[in-house]
């Protein structure tokens, strides 16, 4: 479970997130939704510890890695860094090595995970993403959303208790990117999983929605439910905001 309590973030004088509470359980998935400047990227920064934040708290199962607004002893930083694993827009891929080498690099090197162990679950995770014939090619050789796709295998294979897709299918186009959520739901199933999107195929099947405006939390439910309620969520849909690519 992810809990997060009075989260604040300053940059300068500027109160960029206003004491945002989130409380996601194992296996469920969630999607942040708001217009640019709203605090998502902020708050998507402060869990995995790229920015500090200035008051609150962060607990992932029962550890708090912080509260009011400090780490509560030297390791919480790198045990932010095993727990919560990001999916950037940009895949940050290493140019120099294979799909199968950039996917394996972090098990192996960092977690200490067995060479052969890993290279036997990336083929499996690179299978279910329809990648199989391109383990030994370079990301100079692939596509964007081939890219965004190894980006993706790799953040599973870190096994991390959470995982954070931040705009992460936004090369793919919507057929893709239906098929590519579905076949990883089966190893995102005892995680926490955040999703940043604005395409209403990707956001209307999450457990609960998350909708932030101007630093805060502003409503929050299943699609259905913020449909029904007719505030923000309801208003986006009218305003195009988020895409209506529903099929």
């Amino acid at each position: 479970m992810l809990k997060i309590r009075g989260l604040k973030k300053f940059f300068g004088n500027n109160l960029v997130l206003k004491g945002v509470n989130l409380e996601i359980n194992k296996g469920e998935i969630v999607v942040v939704v708001g217009p640019s400047g709203g605090g998502k990227t902020t708050l998507l920064r402060t869990i995995t510890g790229l920015e500090k934040c200035d008051d609150g708290t962060i607990e992932i199962d029962g550890y708090t890695f912080c509260k009011d607004g400090r780490y509560c002893d030297k390791k919480s930083s790198s045990i932010i860094r095993k727990n919560v694993g990001l999916v950037f827009q940009n895949f940050n891929l290493f140019p120099h090595k294979s799909v199968l080498e950039n996917i394996i690099e972090a098990p192996t090197r960092a977690l200490g995970e067995k060479k052969e162990n890993a290279i036997n679950k990336a083929n499996e995770i690179l299978s279910f993403l329809g990648l199989s014939d391109k383990a030994n090619n370079y990301p100079c050789e692939l596509s964007g959303g081939q890219k965004q796709r190894i980006a993706i295998a790799r953040a599973i294979l870190n096994d991390t208790k959470v995982i954070i897709f931040d705009e992460a299918t936004s090369s793919l186009d919507n057929i893709s990117q239906k098929v590519i959520l579905q076949n990883i739901k089966p190893f995102l199933k005892n995680k926490v999983v955040i999703i940043v999107a604005h395409r209403l195929s990707t956001i209307k099947d999450a457990d609960n929605i998350y909708i932030m405006n101007n630093g805060e939390v502003i409503e929050e439910g299943s699609h259905d439910e913020l449909l029904l309620n007719k505030g923000a969520y309801f208003s986006m849909l009218n305003t195009k905001y988020i895409e209506e690519i529903a099929n």
